[in-house]
């Protein structure tokens, strides 16, 4: 089950796919996260960011709670909504001054801070945003880290938006997050 907000740019069948895609990635990983993650919820963002990077620059194109097969806890979908929505801002500051970051893993982030990885960005394909490719920019939150970019990573793998390889390329390199090497082959 989902709870979604709907925002200009992406609705109907291709905002149900996206829905299908996370809901699907958090399934199947569930059985993979330690204990205390497995009853907890995620909440997925995706942006689009102008080439020239920054906040400023974001457009918020989906937004959605996942807490499918277990009970939703509105203080902790809560927190990992803040979460997903300063890990965008976060990584767009960075790409804005530097357009080779890929990663909010190559951000200067601080766990004190409760600042954390789980965003990236890649270019592609999506014809209901623009003729041309577009940066999207997702960012998932509720679990750990690794686990939030594995799912991103996978959403952005099963979408028919021709994500740029080189991206999702990048993204995995940086991280070298085994959990998103196996969800992915899934």
């Amino acid at each position: 089950m989902n709870v979604r907000s709907p925002l200009p740019g992406l609705n109907g069948d291709v905002l149900d796919s996206l829905v299908r895609e996370a809901t699907s990635a958090f399934v199947t990983i569930r059985p993979k996260l330690d204990q205390e993650d497995k009853d907890k919820n995620i909440y997925v963002r995706l942006f689009q960011i102008s080439r020239d990077g920054g906040y400023k620059g974001l457009i918020e194109h989906a937004k959605f709670a996942v807490f499918e097969g277990v009970r939703l806890d509105y203080v902790q979908i809560r927190c990992a909504e803040t979460y997903s929505y300063e890990k965008a801002i976060r990584l767009a500051k960075f790409y804005k001054r530097d357009q080779r970051i890929r990663s909010s893993f190559e951000t200067d982030y601080d766990r004190t801070q409760e600042q954390y990885g789980g965003a990236f960005l890649t270019e592609c394909h999506v014809p209901q945003l623009s003729p041309n490719p577009v940066m999207l920019l997702p960012s998932i939150s509720g679990i750990g880290e690794k686990e939030d970019e594995a799912i991103g990573l996978r959403i952005m793998q099963r979408m028919p938006w021709r994500a740029d390889s080189r991206y999702i390329g990048d993204v995995r390199r940086i991280s070298k997050n085994a959990l998103a090497e196996w969800l992915l082959a899934q």
